[in-house]
């Protein structure tokens, strides 16, 4: 004798053996459905880790990294960074100058002529630099803050470009 699930007597009812069949195929599908969740999941998570772990200056801009600080060691008014760029890639650095200082960009490429450099002010806007000569540019800077340096890689040409850019402010 055992109890009937339909009628709720104990009973010596067939209905029994057919319940419990069923449920056990509920419960079955319900485990194969929680371990499908569970390793989407742990997909998922591993894919949430790799972004927030694996790339995190891409986030930082948008997508770009944080330029780097140009260094000056103590009592020097200048600095050289060497670089080598590829494509189109290419490099930013953020020196601090306050008004009316001299800034002036030495520019060493190879191959001759694949790099320019660009500079913008604290508000953003390009500042002109005015050649002294080949490899050399030079600018009174309008305000005191940070100066944003860009190194980019002119030839539009796949290659690499290699650069010692120095950076002088008095």
């Amino acid at each position: 004798m055992g109890f009937c699930h339909y009628s709720g007597y104990v009973t010596n009812c067939s209905c029994r053996f057919l319940i419990s069949e069923k449920w056990q195929e509920a419960r079955g599908a319900v485990e194969v459905e929680t371990l499908r969740l569970f390793k989407l999941s742990r997909w998922a998570l591993a894919l949430v880790i790799a972004l927030n772990f694996g790339i995190p200056q891409a986030y930082a801009q948008g997508g770009k990294a944080e330029p780097l600080r140009v260094q000056f060691q103590r009592g020097r008014s200048s600095a050289t960074i060497a670089g080598k760029l590829r494509g189109d890639q290419q490099a930013e650095y953020v020196a601090g100058a306050k008004k009316d200082q001299k800034l002036t960009i030495n520019l060493y490429a190879r191959p001759p002529g694949s790099i320019t450099v660009k500079v913008k002010t604290p508000d953003g806007a390009d500042l002109e630099l005015k050649p002294d000569s080949k490899q050399q540019w030079s600018a009174t800077l309008p305000g005191d803050g940070d100066y944003l340096l860009w190194v980019v890689r002119s030839s539009g040409k796949p290659g690499t470009s290699l650069y010692k850019l120095t950076v002088t402010i008095r």
